[in-house]
């Protein structure tokens, strides 16, 4: 239930992306050119993250949807670009080793860099919390709590409802600003990208 809800969450992201790398990579082929495409897809994911950063707990779904579109759109157009342009670089007998190896240390960026977001995601939002809430309730009580409907049961009858409800809200406001911070940091890291690339 879970990972249906994640795949469903990140649809429009997915289609944008699939979509615009289709498109690159015709306008590449017919161009013979790509560091433009590069260039417009990190601006794009750039515009993408900032816009992320301005997301808040009033946000409607709309306000998420453009913004998931945007990023992967800008996605979508660096990945086609990022593998021609390694292919480019090296003789043919070698492709097959450079596009394996690309893809290998993605998928290694990836995961570290999910390691890494997380873990300042979950002391953000510890730290918010420790703040917060009633000392009793610090450590005891999640965001993650929230989504299981049997220990949200649990937490009411412990906290009552009206406790629940402030309890919530303070661990929404807790989870926003952590991801707002987590996308500030990627503003940067999209900036030190842009530049790299201008050189």
């Amino acid at each position: 239930m879970g990972s249906e809800m994640c795949i469903r969450d990140r649809t429009p992201q997915m289609l944008a992306v699939v979509f615009t790398a289709a498109l690159s990579g015709q306008i590449m082929s017919r161009t013979g050119r790509y560091k433009f495409m590069a260039l417009a897809g990190v601006l794009l994911l750039g515009v993408a993250v900032l816009a992320m950063t301005q997301l808040n707990v009033n946000s409607s779904l709309v306000d998420v949807i453009w913004r998931q579109i945007l990023f992967g759109a800008g996605m979508g157009m660096i990945f086609p670009v990022m593998m021609l342009s390694v292919q480019n670089a090296v003789p043919q007998r070698y492709l097959g080793t450079v596009s394996s190896s690309t893809q290998f240390f993605q998928n290694v960026g990836g995961l570290v860099g999910i390691t890494v977001f997380g873990t300042l995601l979950n002391k953000s939002i510890a730290s918010t919390l420790a703040n917060r809430l009633p000392d009793d309730l610090v450590g005891s009580v999640s965001a993650q709590q929230l989504l299981d409907p049997a220990q949200r049961a649990a937490i009411i009858d412990v906290v009552g409802a009206q406790a629940f409800t402030e309890i919530a809200i303070v661990i929404r406001e807790a989870l926003t600003d952590a991801i707002t911070g987590n996308f500030w940091i990627s503003v940067g890291v999209i900036g030190v990208i842009l530049v790299a690339m201008l050189q």
